[in-house]
C-alpha cells in the first residue's frame, strides 16, 4: 500500500458536506412515508438549491380530484425562507404550530422547516424565498381527501420547542476611544504583513453620514472607520458605523452593512483608482478617523482577462490566505449556466482553482472540484463575483471541474494553481 505525504498548506479545503444532504433526503423520506401512511397520493419534488435573496417557482404535479393539497419543506436548520405570494398567499393556510407571518402573510420557516395546506383551492405553483443563508432544500407533495398529520408530528426535531424567556443583559459597556480602536486595528494589519497609511479624518454631517475621496493605487486594501459614541453633547445608545466605496463609474468596490460600531472595507485593485468613500450611523458632527492598510497584489494572477478581473482573482485569494508563488498551471473560461470541464493534475499534488467574473454583471458562483469520489466546493463565493475552492489530487492523474454562474450577461475565467506536490513513500 502506498501512503502520500503533503506539504502542509495554508488552504482550507472545502468539502461539501455530504452527510447534510443525505440528512435532508432522510427527513423529507420520514415526511414521504408518513403522507403515504395516511393514505395520501404523495410526490417527491426534485431536489432544489435555494440562493440569498432568489425565489424558486415549484410547479406542482397534478391533483387529480384530490380535495386538498399539503406541501412540506425541508432544508438545513440554520436556513431562513418562506413561502408565498401575492397570487397564492389566499389559497394557502399553514398547519404547523409555530408558523410566523409577516405583513404580506408570507409563511416563515422554523427550524429550515415549513408545512403548508390548501383544501379545495388548490394552486398550481408555489413560491419560496430565501430569508438568510443559501442551501438544498427538499420538497414534498400530497394529495389527500383530508388534511395531514401536522410536521411537528413527523419531524419533532424541527418543531422548535419552547423558548426561554429572555433576560435583559443591561446596558452595553462603553467602547474604547476611536484613537484605542484605530491602534488596535492597525497592529493586527502590520501583524498580517500589511503596510500602513497615515490616518485621514471626517467630520459627520448632522445626518451622521459623510463623503471621503480617495485614490488607491494597484493592491489590496483594507480602510476602517471609527467615530466616537458621543460629541457635542449628542450621545449614541448604540453605536453602528456603515460604509460603501465607488470608482469613478459609480461600481460598488465594497460593502459594510454589519451591525458592528466600526466599519470594514476590504478591496483589491487592478490599477490604480479614484474611489469615492461614503458612511453613516456615525454621531453627528463626530470626527471619524479613517485608517488604511495595503497589501501588494499576489503574483501569478491572470491578466489575460484584464485589471478589474485581476482585482477579483486577487480578492478571493486574499480572503482565503491563499499566496501561489507561480503561475496558473491552466486557464479556462465560460459563461453563464453549468459548465463542467476536466484536466490534467499531477498525482499527489495539492491544487487551488479560483473563478472570477470577467465580463458583465456576477450574481453568484458555485465552483465544485471533483477528485475520484471526493467532491470539494465554495458554494457561497465571494460578493465581488468570485469563488475559490482547494483540493489534493491524492492518487488520481484527473480532476473534474464544474462552475456554476448566474449573472447578466458574465463571463468567467478560471485559473487553476499548483500549490505542492507530495512525497510519496512505501506503506508497511
Amino acid at each position: 500500500m502506498r501512503s502520500a505525504v503533503f506539504t502542509a498548506l495554508s488552504v482550507a479545503s472545502l468539502t461539501v458536506a455530504q452527510p447534510a444532504r443525505a440528512e435532508l433526503h432522510e427527513l423529507a423520506s420520514r415526511v414521504l412515508d408518513s403522507y403515504r401512511a395516511a393514505g395520501a397520493r404523495v410526490v417527491m419534488l426534485p431536489t432544489r438549491f435555494l440562493y440569498e435573496d432568489e425565489g424558486l417557482v415549484l410547479t406542482l404535479p397534478s391533483q387529480n380530484g384530490a380535495r386538498c393539497m399539503t406541501v412540506a419543506v425541508v432544508g438545513a436548520r440554520g436556513l431562513s425562507f418562506h413561502v408565498g405570494d401575492e397570487e397564492t398567499d389566499h389559497a394557502l393556510r399553514a398547519t404547523h404550530p409555530r408558523r410566523r407571518h409577516d405583513d404580506e402573510g408570507h409563511i416563515d420557516s422554523v427550524a429550515g422547516a415549513l408545512e403548508v395546506t390548501s383544501c379545495d383551492t388548490i394552486p398550481s405553483t408555489l413560491r419560496v424565498r430565501s430569508d438568510a443563508g443559501r442551501g438544498a432544500v427538499e420538497v414534498v407533495v400530497a394529495y389527500s381527501p383530508v388534511a395531514l398529520p401536522p410536521l411537528r408530528v413527523v419531524l419533532p426535531e424541527r418543531a422548535g420547542g419552547v423558548l426561554p424567556p429572555t433576560v435583559d443583559p443591561g446596558p452595553a459597556p462603553a467602547l474604547p476611544t476611536p484613537e484605542k480602536r484605530a491602534d488596535a486595528a492597525e497592529s493586527s494589519a502590520r501583524r498580517d504583513g500589511a503596510v500602513v497609511s497615515a490616518r485621514a479624518m471626517a467630520t459627520a454631517s448632522e445626518t451622521g453620514a459623510g463623503l471621503v475621496h480617495v485614490r488607491l493605487d494597484r493592491g489590496c486594501h483594507r480602510i476602517e472607520l471609527f467615530s466616537p459614541e458621543s460629541h457635542a453633547g449628542r450621545r449614541k445608545s448604540r453605536l453602528d458605523l456603515d460604509a460603501e466605496l465607488h470608482d469613478d463609474a459609480d461600481t460598488l468596490l465594497a460593502r459594510d452593512r454589519g451591525e458592528a460600531a466600526d466599519a470594514r472595507l476590504d478591496v483589491c485593485l487592478g490599477e490604480r483608482t479614484n474611489t469615492l468613500l461614503s458612511f453613516g450611523g456615525a454621531v453627528a458632527g463626530a470626527p471619524v478617523i479613517i485608517t488604511r492598510a495595503s497589501w501588494a497584489m499576489p503574483s501569478g494572477l491572470p491578466m489575460v482577462w484584464g485589471a478589474d478581473s485581476s482585482r477579483r482573482f486577487a480578492a478571493a485569494l486574499r480572503v482565503r490566505h491563499v499566496a501561489p508563488l507561480h503561475s496558473p498551471v491552466a486557464l479556462y473560461e465560460g459563461v453563464v449556466g453549468s459548465t463542467t470541464f476536466i484536466t490534467t493534475v499531477e498525482p499527489g499534488a495539492c491544487y487551488v482553482a479560483v473563478v472570477a467574473a470577467t465580463r458583465g454583471t456576477s450574481r453568484g458562483f458555485v465552483l465544485r472540484a471533483l477528485v475520484g469520489g471526493t467532491e470539494h466546493a465554495d458554494e457561497r463565493g465571494t460578493g465581488d463575483g468570485a469563488a475559490l475552492t482547494s483540493f489534493c489530487s491524492g492518487d488520481h492523474g484527473r480532476v473534474r471541474l464544474t462552475v456554476e454562474a448566474r449573472g447578466s450577461a458574465l463571463a468567467w475565467g478560471i485559473a487553476l494553481y499548483h500549490m505542492t506536490s507530495a512525497d510519496w513513500q512505501l506503506g508497511p
